[in-house]
């Protein structure tokens, strides 16, 4: 786990087998169900064996009972995704789908009489994997879906953001003032949110103001007013970060060395593809607030470059401070503004046998961490070797119980090294002082 991480339940339940590829791979998955909270099951009035007494009906009697059961060795098909390739971070619920095998009926809602029982809508889901002995979070959220057809039962669960995109009357997210940690913790206390959540302080001071807006949109609002983001991690702690985030997570445990043909580097992976295009520059961004207080920043070298502006404009931002404002919009050119490189989505497939230092980027790796991608590019006068630091965007990984994919998508590079030339303010070459380049 990492430092923060919530610790995952304790399940009952068989395990795949040694007879099962799945149970051979070095890491261990887990899919656990915590079971409905019912009352044990009853007969009625004792005393005079009486049916339907009305005193004594069917499961009014009896402790409530709650455990979590391992799903695992039922799993025919996981899929697990989290995150989105969003230049400002407005992340959906992350989504796990996975289907059971319930020949035996023990996956069912209902028993033999017709009554619920034990799972369907509502349903805590949890999802890691071990790897020498430590456990890494893959997902933690509820069942919105429970389908059952044949002798399959089909499972969705999101995390905390679908309980969160509720419509709600006419509302005030918080006080005049506050920061966005506090905001958020507002809002969450005013919609009942009780989950576990970890949120930076933030920057700017907020407006107060009515809003009808859900209270994922208004924490996204909030978020993007500070040039930060929120979203759910992998054990289902909300989190708030600032505008730091490009730097990566501070929980990382390593960042993982990828390429495609660099033979020396751990993780080999299939064609990365480089990627350089305007789709998220943003050189021109224009940023008015709730009170119509506007700000505009601009980086010249870009717009020259690119033969013109590729123009940013957002309204409705709650900072108060008009220079707190200024300062976001420069950060965001400074940001965006640059043709940084990218890469497309690429795949680790955590099953091939010959690499099983594959294991553990894929297992441990969470949206916001960092990576290095390495690959040889042909270049007049010889190859040239590109380092880009990324970061993780959107991760899904696909699990059946013969392979186990990873595909990560991921931001335009944070960072690179090599293979890059520099155009500086000065007119002059690699002078380190600005540049629009990469």
């Amino acid at each position: 786990m990492r430092v923060n991480d919530l610790t995952p339940p304790t399940v009952t339940g068989p395990r795949p087998g040694t007879d099962m590829p799945m149970g051979r791979w070095p890491a261990q998955l887990y899919i656990a169900l915590e079971r409905l909270a019912a009352a044990a099951v009853t007969w009625d009035d004792p005393q005079t064996g009486a049916w339907d007494d009305p005193a004594y009906t069917w499961d009014m009697t009896g402790t409530p009972y709650s455990a979590w059961t391992d799903a695992t060795c039922s799993m025919e098909g996981l899929e697990v995704e989290t995150g989105a390739d969003d230049p400002d971070g407005r992340f959906e619920s992350a989504r796990a789908a996975f289907t059971l095998d319930n020949r035996n009926g023990a996956w069912s809602s209902r028993d033999v009489q017709g009554r619920l029982v034990d799972y369907g809508p509502g349903t805590q889901v949890a999802i890691w994997a071990t790897l020498n002995t430590a456990q890494w979070w893959l997902f933690a959220g509820r069942v919105t879906s429970w389908r059952e057809h044949g002798e399959q039962v089909d499972v969705e669960a999101f995390d905390a953001f679908t309980a969160l995109n509720q419509t709600i009357p006419e509302w005030n997210p918080g006080t005049y003032g506050q920061r966005p940690g506090p905001r958020i913790t507002s809002i969450l206390s005013l919609v009942g949110y009780t989950g576990a959540t970890r949120l930076a302080t933030g920057d700017v001071t907020l407006h107060s103001y009515l809003t009808t807006a859900s209270p994922l949109e208004e924490l996204q609002n909030v978020a993007a007013s500070d040039g930060g983001l929120v979203g759910v991690d992998a054990d289902g702690t909300v989190l708030y970060v600032d505008r730091s985030w490009p730097a990566g997570r501070s929980d990382q445990t390593t960042v993982p060395t990828v390429s495609d043909n660099v033979c020396t580097v751990p993780a080999v992976v299939w064609d990365l593809d480089v990627v350089v295009d305007d789709d998220v520059t943003a050189n021109q961004v224009t940023l008015t607030n709730v009170a119509g207080v506007t700000v505009t920043a601009q980086d010249n070298d870009s717009i020259s470059l690119m033969g013109g502006p590729r123009t940013l404009t957002r309204t409705g931002d709650q900072w108060i401070d008009q220079v707190a404002g200024q300062t976001l919009a420069r950060y965001m050119v400074a940001r965006r503004a640059p043709l940084w490189p990218r890469v497309e989505p690429f795949r680790l497939y955590l099953h091939d046998p010959n690499q099983p230092q594959l294991w553990p980027v894929g297992i441990d790796l969470r949206v916001g961490d960092r990576m290095t991608l390495v690959r040889d590019q042909p270049a007049q006068g010889g190859d040239s070797r590109l380092s880009l630091t990324v970061i993780a965007a959107r991760i899904v990984h696909t699990v059946n119980p013969a392979e186990w994919v990873v595909e990560i998508d991921s931001s335009r590079s944070v960072g690179a090294t090599g293979g890059g030339a520099y155009w500086d303010r000065t007119g002059t070459w690699d002078d380190g002082i600005s540049r629009w380049g990469y």
